[in-house]
């Protein structure tokens, strides 16, 4: 994906969220942005320090919360470790993120494999009682690999959809619809 559009998506996904993105992105501090987030069981507001070996909870509402280059909307009841400021664990529930362009893949564990990123917008939702998990890959590319860090598919552009059920996929889909209009 191109630098522009893949700008463009990300202002119009904050947009959509009620954010400014000038504000979202105007400092480098952590932040939230909207909504009450629990790191480590203490509720944070406004700017927060590192998140090292941190858990991230919340509880019945939606949180908008800025971490360095990355911005996630975190659905209610959702559970998330970071380390070194950076997510690597989706532990349950669900969230938007839209991630800030890295040299380096980064590598966000879940309960069916891994998801494999480096500047893209992504959705995803855990379902424990389906035992499923499902990731949309909004912008840019992602990837998926199984717990036996195989990969297991690679998702190119907006709005491809897989459902993971026991490390298998069992449903890819695509949206025939643009993020961004053009």
């Amino acid at each position: 994906m191109k630098r522009r559009d893949f700008c463009k998506t990300t202002g119009s996904i904050l947009l959509a969220w009620g954010i400014n993105p000038t504000t979202a992105f105007s400092n480098t501090k952590n932040k939230v942005l909207s909504g009450q987030l629990l790191v480590n069981n203490k509720l944070e507001a406004g700017s927060f320090e590192n998140l090292d070996n941190a858990l991230v909870t919340t509880q019945n509402s939606n949180v908008i919360v800025k971490v360095e280059n990355d911005v996630f909307l975190i659905r209610p009841n959702t559970k998330l470790k970071f380390t070194l400021n950076k997510i690597n664990e989706i532990i349950k529930g669900s969230f938007h993120g839209v991630f800030g362009k890295r040299e380096e893949e980064l590598l966000i564990k879940t309960p069916s494999g891994t998801i494999g990123i480096r500047g893209t917008a992504i959705y995803t939702d855990i379902d424990p009682q389906k035992k499923s998990y499902l990731l949309c890959n909004c912008a840019g590319q992602a990837v998926f690999y199984g717990n036996d860090k195989k990969l297991l598919k690679s998702l190119n552009g907006s709005h491809s959809v897989i459902t993971i059920t026991d490390q298998k996929i069992t449903n890819a889909s695509t949206f025939k619809h643009e993020a961004v209009p053009k």
